[in-house]
């Protein structure tokens, strides 16, 4: 029902500062002896994959859960933490649990590493493209031939052709033309209903990835009263429908003028199963009353705006990194067939960038003088 400042020394779900934990009133006494006694963790063998809420859960109870793993990873994932998959979004803390048991002490150990190595400039927390992520759309739009693009195609269906240099045939209701070489680069759900003639598994593995959809809701202000920090997330446990608010003018200076204030609200399909039904409008007269409940903003914005991304979050549930591993089986018997974007290995840009070099690489090793499509 009120904010809470995140402790210094929390690194993630991590505690790694005692005081700062000692006397902070995000957790209960029970949940802070907890903390002290994961120190006593033993390695784990098991390999075996699990939620991301019973793997915080068993390190530091319920509270850890509750106020920290699931409202910050809802803020990646736009899903929940008892669905999400430990080997696929936190491989790094599976890891450490098999090579050392407590997290805690591996990441004293990490952080005593990086210390004795030669300083680095330091990274900035936040990274983004100055003008906003549009710029790299628009860099990829004047990058391509323009005679080689083709826009709002439906029904698009994709054939193999079965010719001795591995033709696919590209389908819509508008065209029908061959090329040496695909790169599906759409959701999972939307890519199952363009391959009917390809293997059953495969098209069965991606109709099986969840997606969800979220909304972000930008409020500008000429002036307002704001706590510290870059914003805040609100627990699935608070019962609203806010997942959490940037303060974006904090984490970039230069998206709003002098004194100016940049807000932009975060609402998912997980928590309102309806969310794209509603207006723009009463989007944004729910961002404005939780935020008024929770920060006491009162002010009327100079302007507002919303966005919207349907189905755009790709959930990765416990055994997500098998069943791809099937698909990914079958698609290495097709040659010049790839499967790129956030489906498989990581929903971030820089993710979605790895996974197209990658298949491009493997396109251009196997295909001479490949056409991407």
């Amino acid at each position: 029902g009120r904010l809470v400042p995140i402790p210094q020394g929390l690194e993630f779900m991590v505690p790694t500062r005692v005081w700062p934990m000692a006397t902070s009133s995000l957790f209960s006494f029970a949940t802070k002896l907890r903390m002290a006694a994961e120190l006593l963790a033993s390695p784990s063998k098991s390999g075996k994959d699990e939620s991301v809420g019973s793997f915080v859960r068993r390190h530091f109870g319920p509270e850890m859960v509750d106020r920290v793993a699931e409202p910050l990873l809802a803020g990646v994932y736009g899903g929940n933490v008892e669905n999400l998959s430990l080997r696929a979004v936190l491989p790094r803390f599976a890891e450490m649990e098999r090579q050392h048991g407590s997290l805690v002490r591996a990441t004293l150990q990490a952080k005593a590493k990086a210390k004795s190595m030669p300083a680095t400039k330091p990274q900035p927390i936040f990274t983004s493209l100055k003008n906003g992520m549009q710029q790299m759309v628009d860099a990829v739009i004047r990058a391509l031939p323009q005679a080689s693009v083709r826009l709002q195609q439906r029904e698009i269906v994709i054939r193999p052709m079965n010719s001795a240099n591995c033709d696919w045939q590209v389908e819509s209701a508008e065209i029908s033309e061959r090329f040496q070489a695909v790169l599906l680069a759409v959701p999972a759900p939307s890519a199952a209903p363009m391959l009917k003639q390809f293997h059953p598994a495969l098209i069965e593995g991606l109709a099986r990835i969840q997606y969800t959809s979220s909304v972000a809701v930008a409020l500008a202000y000429d002036e307002a009263q704001l706590p510290p920090g870059h914003g805040f997330l609100v627990p699935r446990s608070e019962g609203r429908k806010l997942m959490a608010c940037t303060f974006v003018h904090k984490k970039f200076p230069h998206r709003a003028p002098g004194s100016a204030k940049m807000l932009r609200c975060f609402f998912s399909s997980s928590r309102m199963p309806d969310l794209l039904s509603h207006s723009d409008e009463d989007l944004q007269k729910m961002a404005r009353q939780e935020l008024k409940e929770i920060l006491g903003l009162v002010a009327e914005p100079r302007f507002a705006k919303t966005f919207r991304w349907d189905r755009a979050m790709a959930q990765y549930e416990v055994g997500h990194l098998d069943r791809v591993a099937e698909m990914e089986k079958i698609l290495s018997a097709m040659p010049g067939f790839q499967i790129i974007g956030n489906s498989f290995h990581g929903i971030g840009v820089p993710d979605c960038i790895k996974s197209a070099k990658q298949a491009v690489g493997k396109i251009i090793s196997g295909v001479s003088q490949p056409a991407v499509v």
